[in-house]
């Protein structure tokens, strides 16, 4: 095997973990407490603040970034429809 095909391999499983573990994190931490939810009555961290777009993907980044250590979170993307969407890169983004 070559020293080059092994750092792939390498790289390629670590890729997976990390996907994986995105998958399981969003599940849990996301869709299962949103899904079917009245999540601006029901979830608390919507208490006082309207169910925008824009607020959904700050609480998604909330629910996944500090379960993602040490991987660092880029943007979270939340489409609308097809050409709608809001992009969230994190609480350094709100004092742009």
């Amino acid at each position: 095997c070559d020293h080059r095909d092994l750092h792939l391999s390498i790289r390629r499983q670590r890729q997976m973990c990390i996907r994986d573990r995105l998958k399981e994190i969003v599940k849990k931490y996301v869709i299962d407490i949103l899904d079917h939810s009245q999540f601006e009555i029901e979830v608390d961290w919507f208490k006082d603040k309207q169910p925008s777009t824009e607020n959904l993907v700050k609480f998604i980044w909330t629910q996944i970034d500090q379960r993602l250590k040490p991987v660092v979170l880029h943007r979270i993307r939340l489409h609308e429809t097809p050409s709608i969407f809001t992009d969230y890169y994190g609480p350094m983004s709100d004092e742009l």
